[in-house]
This record gives structure tokens, sequence and C-alpha cells, in this order.
């Protein structure tokens, strides 16, 4: 009876051990292959999307930079030339110290823009005019001053001009010094915002001077905005009929009040300066708003802070920031 049981599991035994390896060679059931590819496309999107996300993130970091570096080097050459507003070579120990030579203003800005000639076309700092209509987001200004043997001698745009008036001819020393310098005793440049027309077909600001007067110069592509507003100082009532040498300068030096362009008063004449006078302004607030080239932001109408401080949306993915500066006008300071 044993060897027969004997008999019967050795029989088995082949058999079983058959099942067995069967089981083992047989693989994933389908529900295992579905829970396997769903863990699988999961860790891939969540791979790709950190890559795209790093990518998007570097592009905007890079956008960032480039309009910092351009805002930035806008704001520096704005500040240059507002600088030298006013500047005049003294002719005598006696005369008006606070006036631009002829009791003309020696800067003037409008709150809607400059009507400025086309590309091409000369024109004159008598003959500026402000653009019709409200005051909006396109403020311009001009700002002239006279050339200086071993001084300052060249425009936004880089070209050298001689002191005609002065006793000896001026080196040129502008970027453009290589070029011949142009016969003028007096620089006059005008900074404005141009929206159509530009070769890029974005809004930019530009430049335009009197030494080149039918060309102009591209300061800074994808300005959104330009504002200025103006110090205004106090008029000293005790200097104010003749300012002569060794008396008191006809302005007190500290600006009281920061105006709009169409607050202030275009009379200069001495003796009778107006406290909210062109010649009157000390100091310059300036302000640009800077966007990217093209949509960067994740989502449209991404809120920023435009140059009157007022959160503001536009309805695109453009990136924007705003550059602010305030320029001490270097012939109105006190000494």
């Amino acid at each position: 009876m044993n060897l027969v049981r004997k008999q019967i599991v050795c029989s088995r035994t082949p058999v079983a051990a058959a099942l067995a390896d069967a089981r083992r060679q047989g693989g994933f059931s389908m529900i295992e292959m579905v829970i396997s590819v769903a863990i699988g496309l999961l860790v891939t999107s969540a791979v790709l999307y950190t890559v795209s996300s790093s990518g998007v993130s570097g592009r905007k970091q890079e956008v960032q930079s480039t309009i910092h570096d351009v805002g930035s080097m806008a704001m520096v050459q704005l500040a240059e030339h507002v600088r030298m507003a006013g500047f005049s070579v003294p002719l005598s120990e006696v005369g008006a110290g606070d006036v631009f030579e002829g009791g003309e203003k020696p800067l003037f800005g409008c709150s809607t823009g400059f009507v400025m000639p086309a590309a091409g076309q000369p024109w004159n700092w008598n003959d500026l005019a402000c653009a019709p209509g409200a005051a909006g987001s396109a403020d311009a200004i001009a700002v002239r001053f006279q050339v200086q043997s071993g001084g300052r001698n060249w425009d936004c745009m880089g070209h050298s001009a001689t002191n005609v008036a002065g006793s000896a001819a001026a080196a040129p020393r502008g970027p453009n010094a290589a070029a011949p310098a142009l016969q003028s005793d007096e620089i006059q440049e005008a900074f404005f915002v141009r929206r159509t027309g530009t070769a890029s077909g974005n809004p930019g600001l530009f430049c335009r001077s009197s030494l080149q007067p039918g060309a102009e110069q591209l300061i800074a592509d994808n300005v959104d905005q330009f504002r200025i507003r103006y110090g205004v100082s106090s008029v000293n009532g005790a200097a104010q009929d003749n300012n002569r040498a060794f008396d008191a300068p006809a302005l007190l030096k500290r600006t009281v009040m920061y105006r709009s362009a169409d607050e202030l008063d275009p009379s200069c004449a001495a003796g009778e300066l107006p406290d909210n006078s062109w010649c009157a302004v000390n100091t310059v607030q300036l302000c640009l708003v800077m966007r990217s080239d093209d949509n960067v932001n994740d989502e449209a109408r991404t809120p920023y802070v435009d140059c009157d401080g007022e959160v503001r949306t536009v309805n695109d993915r453009r990136l924007r920031q705003a550059f602010t500066m305030t320029v001490a006008v270097r012939n109105k300071i006190g000494e």
C-alpha cells in the first residue's frame, strides 16, 4: 500500500512542477499592466512639466534682465542731458545768473508730446509746440545748453560741436567724435516717444538734435509710458530787479513743488519771474515704463505699477517695469 502511494506521489510531481513553472513565467496580469503604464505616464508628465517650467522661468529672467538693462541705460542718457539744461558760458560778472542767455527758457516740455516734423525734416527750438489732446502717457522734454571749450560738446546722437562763441574751438569728444565737428555754440535736444512709424513697429523713445536737425536717434525700444514732472524753486523777490554780481540769485534753490509741463509759465523775464516759471525749474523727475518685446507672463492682465504709482493691467502677457530718477539741473542748484 505504501509502495502504491509513493508511486502516485512520484507520478504527480512533474505535473505540479510544470504548473509552478507556468505560474512563474506567466508575467503581469492586465490590471498590473494598466497600473504600471499609468504610473509611468505620471512620472513622465512630472518630468516634462518640471523641464518646461524651468525653461519658461529662465526665459522670463532673461527678459527681465534685458528690460532692466535697456531701461537703466535710457534713464542714464536722459539724466546726462537734462543736467546740462541752461548751461551757458558767463560773459561778464554782471548779469542774470539764473536765466539762460537771451532770457529764454533752458528747457521745455509737453504733457501731450511734441508736434515733431517727420524724420528728415528740420526742427527749431522756437517752433516746438505741444501736440493737441489731453495729457496722456507720451510726455516730451527739450533741453538746450551752450558748448564750452574743454567741456561737454556732444549731443544725444553723439555728434560734436565747436564752440564758436568761445576763445578756442572745442575738440570733438562725443561717441561720433571721428566725424567732423559741426559749427555751433549751442546744442538743442528733444526727447519724445514715437508710437507709429518706427523701424521695429514698437513704441520707442527718440531724440532729435539741432546739430543734425533732420535725423532722429532711437534711445530705447518698447517704451510703454514716458512721464515727466518738474521741480520748481521759490523765487527770491529781493533779487528780482537785476540779480547783479554778488547779489543773491533769483532762485532760492530749494524745490518747493512738482508740476506737470502744462502747469508751468513760459515767462523767464528778469524782474518778472513767476514762481512756476520754466526758468525756476531746478529738478526733473523722469519715469519710463518699459515692456517686453513679446508675451512672457503666464497670464494676461498681469498687474504692474505705472509712472503715476497706480496698479495697472493690460490685456496681453507682456512684462512691464517702471524706472524712475530725479535729476538736479546743475545750472539751477545751489552753489
